[in-house]
């Protein structure tokens, strides 16, 4: 079983009507069509620049001693 998606851009990224946005690899029809339901929904175009997300999210804190 092979199934994989390519993302072509990141958040914030300035693209136009022609650009491919993503790639997928899939061995048969069911793979595509899971891949094609997983990215539904993925991409939102917009005029302005959404805010990027966090680079960390969180601390763990030390395991005690």
């Amino acid at each position: 079983m092979y199934k994989r998606q390519v993302l072509n851009h990141k958040i914030g990224d300035m693209v136009s009507e022609d650009d491919i946005l993503a790639y997928i690899h899939a061995n048969n029809e069911e793979q595509l069509n899971s891949a094609l339901n997983e990215l539904a929904g993925t991409f939102a175009i917009a005029e302005e620049t959404p805010e990027p997300p966090p680079l960390v999210y969180g601390v763990i804190p030390p395991f005690p001693s």
